[in-house]
């Protein structure tokens, strides 16, 4: 297959001469043929950085998004990303573009714990430079635990120990000890190794290393140029392999068939003769090529089961029929890691086999599900076999072949595995538990073992509490039960410390995107079966769960404040009790005016003069009116502020607002003594009408506040000057109603 069918040369020299028209009719024509990959489309972005200089920006936007759009309807999001990513490269100011490019990560790893964090913190979508926040992006998604990276500056080889994608922290461990990196950090010094990278193996995999080396040499040496930036002399290649994992006989034998392979292979040139020169050519692979290499560099078994499942998806998606050899080669290198687990682990070998199947599935014959079938009738413990099977996409076909296995007591296999089923299996395990006549009592018993250990049965209860169609012929208690048991578990992994990190983590996940489940639907659907008290149960279970993730902890508070509104409604204040208001008189407001133009226009220009005179005399270090001066303006901005502030605040009092039967702020309240008859009048408004000389009070201040509220015949107890001891309210009237 040819690297792009589009001519790059020529559109570039078109884009010089403004044929746009010549260059979209060419770029769409290429893009409709049938066999245009997404990896060749991403070579074309050349010629949208091209269109770009030459002020054409709307043009190759507009072929960038319909590119996009095309492929996200023909690839799957991740392929699609490979040109989306190049033309986000060369159109990064694009705002559209970053949108697309968005929306295919989460598309392609949506499910993934803490993402929208991490393409919030990679800034792709707001603007950080495109280069950068692909590289964070790419480097935080693939850094798993166990995986290892090269460093991009001194290829320091390091291996991922754990990630905290809450925080999207990531602890590695190296030649110089460990150490814990943010995403951008990590992103920055490091890049993802491949797992048959011949420096990741060289230090933890020697062997593996030498057995690919004999192998399939070519393939090493291609994936040592792509990581040397494509070319590589032969004494550069044997100081790379020498004396790991080859001593100088091994690797001159090795290099004589080496070098052989290489000069057929169309993907590497071969030049020169002391040294040999060794030059990378993509000229692009094909399907069959790019699946058999990725298979090759891939160990786990759920990788490899991608792989698999995209090969043959993408077959359908062309519309041809897998090929016979691909599957034979992937089939092959299974059966022999198969054969090599016979003896040592029958879970691995019982998880190859089931790879074996789906291949054998996808060339129509039955030999690779009868093999993985005998092997779990054989088992002394089928059931407990299946229960150990990690990938939950084979646990339909595992099911399939323990119904086999066990024969007769199907639904009492199905029972004791539907408690710990991973929850997309669940409804499998449950309708084959139905159908293989499972009694009452079963059932009952496979809900009771759930609510029993609902921590390592959490996928159970999450199936359980969704309530799908096969779930509700269970005999599952009410859906609030099943929430309140949900959330007591979320608030458990965060409490308890016997709970293992990994298994707590993977309960978090879980947690958030079950409750968030098809838009909250289940968890708006119970608010609307439940009492305000249990509303507000559940808002104080949740409201502690610091570790469900920000939007989908604030998406169930904001649904239960909306479905019952009186648990938030909060008593109405009286003006006298709100701090968010200084009320006052007109008078009074503009005093404070008057204040703030006296402090801006007279001292704070007087500070200015003062500063200006200081500095000319010169020496600033050893200058106190200068220093003076500047502490002074720093203490009148202050003051100016805080006035700002205050008169920001500022409510006028209105008369026909001013109560009578109770004391208020524009009262005039006369108070006696019981004793003595004697009378005191004090009148209450705010803080910039305060007169004591004329009996005017703050109603802000503790006297103030003491009094607010009371009524004619209430006693107060006053200690201001010479007013002391208890007094009655006599009367209240305005402080501000017109004469009369």
């Amino acid at each position: 297959m040819q690297m792009s069918t589009l001519n790059i040369d020529s559109l570039l020299k078109l884009a010089g001469t403004g044929s746009a028209k010549a260059i979209e009719d060419q770029w769409m024509s290429a893009l409709d043929r049938g066999d245009v990959s997404p990896g060749q489309v991403a070579q074309w972005s050349p010629v949208l950085e091209e269109l770009t200089k030459r002020d054409r920006q709307s043009q190759a936007e507009t072929l960038a998004w319909s590119t996009i759009e095309a492929l996200k309807e023909k690839y799957s999001p991740a392929e699609a990303l490979a040109a989306a990513g190049a033309f986000l490269l060369k159109l990064g100011e694009s705002g559209e573009l970053r949108k697309q490019v968005t929306d295919l990560y989460r598309n392609t790893y949506s499910g993934r714990p803490g993402l929208d964090t991490l393409i919030s913190e990679a800034g792709i979508a707001t603007g950080r430079p495109p280069r950068r926040a692909l590289r964070i992006l790419d480097v935080g998604l693939n850094a798993e635990p166990g995986s290892c990276l090269i460093g991009r500056h001194d290829e320091v080889v390091v291996r991922v120990e754990s990630v905290d994608t809450d925080a999207w922290q990531f602890t590695i461990s190296g030649p110089d000890g460990s150490e814990t990196l943010s995403a951008l950090e990590l992103a920055d010094r490091f890049a993802v190794a491949p797992p048959d990278d011949v420096r990741v193996l060289r230090r933890f995999d020697p062997e593996r290393l030498a057995t690919l080396l004999e192998s399939d040499p070519v393939h090493v040496v291609i994936g040592i140029l792509k990581a040397h930036g494509g070319q590589l002399d032969s004494d550069a290649l044997e100081h790379l392999l020498c004396p790991v994992p080859f001593n100088q006989t091994r690797w001159n034998k090795w290099w004589s068939g080496a070098r052989a392979a290489l000069k057929r292979s169309a993907n590497v040139r071969v030049e020169g003769r002391a040294p040999i020169f060794l030059t990378y050519v993509d000229i692009g692979e094909t399907l069959e090529d790019e699946t058999l290499a990725k298979f090759r560099s891939l160990t786990h078994a759920a990788d490899q089961l991608g792989v698999i499942e995209g090969y043959v998806r993408e077959c359908r998606t062309r519309k041809q029929t897998p090929d016979e050899k691909l599957l034979l080669a992937m089939r092959d290198r299974l059966r022999q890691h198969a054969d090599r687990e016979h003896r040592s682990g029958a879970t691995i070998e019982f998880t190859t086999r089931l790879l074996i199947a789906v291949i054998d599935q996808a060339r129509g014959v039955a030999q690779g599900a009868d093999d993985a079938a005998k092997l779990l009738a054989d088992a002394k413990d089928p059931g407990g076999l299946v229960q150990k099977l990690e990938i939950a996409s084979l646990w339909p076909m595992a099911c399939d072949f323990l119904a086999r296995a066990v024969g007769a007591q199907r639904a009492e296999a199905m029972a004791k595995l539907l408690p710990v089923a991973p929850q997309s299996a669940c409804d499998d395990v449950a309708r084959r538990l139905v159908e293989a006549g499972a009694t009452a009592e079963q059932l009952e018993s496979v809900v009771q073992t759930v609510l029993a250990d609902p921590v390592q049965c959490f996928d159970a209860l999450a199936w359980l509490w969704e309530g799908s169609e096969v779930a509700q012929k269970l005999p599952a208690p009410p859906p609030i039960t099943l929430l309140t048991r949900v959330i007591g578990v979320l608030g458990d992994v965060q409490r308890r410390d016997d709970i293992p990190a990994k298994l707590a983590k993977a309960i978090q996940s879980k947690g958030r995107a079950t409750l968030s489940a098809r838009k909250y639907e289940r968890f708006s659907a119970v608010l609307g079966t439940i009492e305000p008290g249990m509303a507000m149960a559940l808002r104080t279970q949740i409201g502690r769960l610091d570790k469900l993730g920000r939007v989908v902890h604030e998406d169930l508070l904001s649904r239960i404040r909306r479905a019952f509104p009186e648990l938030y409604a909060k008593p109405k204040l009286a003006a006298w009790q709100d701090d968010t208001a200084i009320f006052t008189t007109r008078e009074g407001k503009a005093r404070k005016e008057v204040e703030i133009n006296e402090l801006v226009n007279v001292k704070m220009k007087e500070n200015a003069k003062a500063i200006g005179e200081a500095a000319a005399r010169g020496d600033l270090s050893e200058n106190s009116e200068y220093k003076f001066a500047l502490e002074e303006r720093d203490l009148l901005r202050a003051r100016l502020a805080q006035m700002q502030d205050e008169l920001s605040l500022a409510k006028l009092i209105e008369p026909d607002a001013i109560p009578t039967d109770e004391v208020g702020i524009g009262s005039r309240v006369t108070l006696k003594d019981q004793a003595s008859l004697r009378t005191v009048a004090m009148t209450f408004l705010g803080p910039w009408d305060t007169s004591l000389e004329r009996g005017i009070y703050n109603y802000r201040s503790p006297l103030g506040q003491s009094i607010m509220g009371r009524r004619v015949g209430d006693t107060v107890d006053l200690d201001i000057g010479d007013v002391k001891g208890t007094y009655i309210v006599d009367r209240i009237e305005s402080a501000l109603a017109e004469p009369a």
